[in-house]
């Protein structure tokens, strides 16, 4: 579940959504996203809390290939992903 994260004035980034768990199979794990990432943006779009990560999910996104820019440590990444739609967990 992903929360708001701060940093430190050094850090790279200074809010984004902290990663707490990815799924297995999940487009996010095939992207490469992993637990302790930041999010701090999703396609050309600034995600400085939950609220605007999931505004910014719509359908229109769904199927079509965007990036996630992420904070890994110290490291400002760019992940390639498709997003999908959520299947119930089994």
């Amino acid at each position: 579940m992903p929360g708001r994260a701060s940093y430190r004035r050094d850090a790279p980034v200074e809010s984004g959504v902290l990663v707490v768990s990815v799924d297995e199979y999940s487009p996010a794990r095939q992207a490469g996203l992993a637990e302790g990432d930041v999010i701090v943006g999703l396609g050309d779009d600034p995600v400085p809390g939950v609220d605007d990560l999931q505004r910014l999910f719509t359908e229109s996104r769904v199927g079509v290939l965007t990036t996630a820019t992420i904070v890994r440590h110290t490291e400002k990444l760019v992940l390639p992903f498709t997003p999908r739609e959520s299947r119930p967990r089994e």
